[in-house]
């Protein structure tokens, strides 16, 4: 367990591997557990290895793969914070869009924003934008900050490009008011982006299509030409291979 600790406190310190937010964003809240897991996990796959060679009487090659195998298995393990957050970038888009709404809904219903906050930070279905904002009231509550002090603090702890850009507007808001104001013309930037973003896909993935067909519609040819080409038969040998 010891072990486990010191390899869960180096890969928190170490900037390649993922840090304890990373973790958090990933869902794991205890990432020495999931460290050890990860150590018992790829500690099998070596022994698996090692064993499945070693029926066959090489050793050697047991030893090998079973390093390689387990070390491939550790690596995915401890890396799947980050790869979480790649990977499921659009879902972390949705949930800071209805937070976006919640809060717009939420004020104009008559509520403060910091009301509003704790209504996301209490509802875990939020995802991401949910823990964020437990650790903004955490740092009021027990850290004695002041509101505009804990959302500052949160820019500079977040790993979210998308909530850095609404604690930005929060922090506007709070100076000049309109909260919802800003935050619905915020929404509606994302919404338009993502959709010129998708139009963009969609226009390369055609044109990769008509590039596929060109391609397939002219090799035939040029393998034609080439045997016109190689048999001597000039230009009227192009046009009967043609």
């Amino acid at each position: 367990d010891k072990y486990s600790k010191s390899v869960a406190y180096y890969i928190d310190k170490t900037k390649f591997f993922p840090d304890k937010r990373d973790f958090q964003y990933a869902g794991i809240d205890n990432e020495r557990k999931f460290i050890t897991k990860v150590m018992i996990t790829s500690t099998s796959v070596f022994a698996f290895m090692f064993l499945l060679n070693l029926v066959s009487g090489d050793v050697l090659g047991g030893i090998t793969q079973g390093l390689m195998f387990s070390l491939m298995t550790f690596l995915a393990g401890v890396y799947y914070p980050k790869l979480k957050l790649l990977f499921f970038r659009g879902e972390i888009k949705l949930q800071v869009l209805f937070t976006m709404l919640y809060i717009i809904a939420t004020i104009r219903s008559g509520m403060s924003l910091q009301e509003a906050i704790e209504g996301v930070a209490r509802n875990k279905e939020f995802g991401i934008p949910s823990m964020e904002f437990r650790t903004i009231l955490r740092d009021i509550n027990i850290g004695g900050f002041s509101f505009q002090e804990a959302i500052e603090r949160a820019i500079e702890r977040t790993k979210i490009p998308l909530m850095e850009t609404l604690y930005q507007q929060l922090l506007i808001a709070l100076n000049k008011g309109n909260v919802d104001i800003l935050l619905e013309r915020l929404y509606e930037e994302v919404i338009r982006d993502t959709k010129s973003k998708i139009d963009m896909s969609k226009f390369m993935i055609q044109n990769l299509g008509n590039l596929v067909f060109g391609v397939g519609m002219i090799m035939p040819f040029s393998g034609m030409l080439q045997q016109a080409f190689a048999g001597g038969g000039g230009f009227e040998g192009i046009i009967n291979a043609i």
